[in-house]
């Protein structure tokens, strides 16, 4: 994304709009992690100063925005603006291309793409409630992706990352809730639950399927309580566990292990 070809300095600007109301973060945040002064990035997202590719791209990478999230970004940016100059049935191509191959790719994070994308279209900002895709086993894999940058991470740390919108990944809370059930302190295996359903809680998608969600992730946080020799809190998660993972059946999509889940109540009752 460098060099002679690098796209038009406004388009750069426009992704850098959207990767600030994806994050929520505010012009001084974005400085402060990028390491650079506040008015300089003022600058970059009035248009007073020119944004290079390379410049993004460092950007990008220092608030942890993936670089194939970036890419696209860019390039679907460039799509919708083409699309505003045509007609109505463009957009609404640009609209359906947008969801499925962000959705597909990126989950959680790519709902948020799309409407922040699709807000520059008139008309079309309601358009991704028509074509969202549901969760699909495709999400399990960013999880794991977004889990190799967390590693090393303080619980504080990690907890700050769930906040973002790009953390709020379904395939996140499953991978975070395997690390607890594998982990040796009691205390840590606490923790990574505990990380599991504040993204459960926060990820995209119908209220049932957050609810199944959240359910299967405080089924781990009641097997690290009673690892950490609190069984009155441990029961009180599990009974809290049984009521969502109930009350959210119809939001899964066979997706979420329920041998796992009915094993782990079953060996919470003994």
């Amino acid at each position: 994304m460098t060099g002679a070809s690098d796209p038009d300095p406004d388009l750069l600007r426009l992704v850098l709009a959207h990767v600030a109301r994806l994050l929520d973060l505010s012009q001084a945040q974005i400085a402060a992690a990028a390491g650079v002064d506040a008015s300089l990035v003022s600058r970059l997202m009035s248009g007073d100063r020119a944004l290079s590719a390379s410049v993004l791209a460092e950007i990008a990478a220092a608030l942890g925005v993936m670089p194939a999230l970036l890419e696209r970004l860019v390039a679907v940016s460039a799509a919708v603006r083409e699309a505003a100059r045509e007609g109505l049935a463009a957009r609404s191509a640009v609209a359906e291309d947008l969801a499925r191959e962000l959705g597909q790719r990126f989950s959680v994070i790519g709902e948020a793409v799309a409407q922040s994308i699709l807000g520059e279209l008139p008309g079309l900002a309601g358009e991704w409630a028509r074509v969202a895709p549901g969760p699909s086993p495709a999400d399990l894999a960013v999880g794991d992706e977004l889990w190799a940058n967390l590693e090393g991470s303080t619980a504080t740390g990690r907890l700050l990352l769930a906040a973002t919108q790009e953390y709020r990944q379904w395939g996140l809370c499953v991978r975070a809730c395997a690390e607890s059930a594998a982990a040796d302190d009691p205390e840590q295996a606490l923790d990574l639950a505990r990380f599991a359903l504040e993204i459960a809680e926060t990820v995209g998608g119908s209220a049932a399927w957050r609810q199944r969600l959240a359910g299967y992730a405080w089924a781990h946080v009641a097997q690290a309580e009673k690892a950490a020799r609190r069984p009155a809190a441990a029961k009180r998660s599990l009974a809290v566990a049984k009521q969502l993972w109930q009350a959210g059946a119809p939001g899964d999509p066979a997706l979420l292990d329920e041998a796992r889940f009915l094993g782990l109540q079953a060996a919470l009752r003994k």
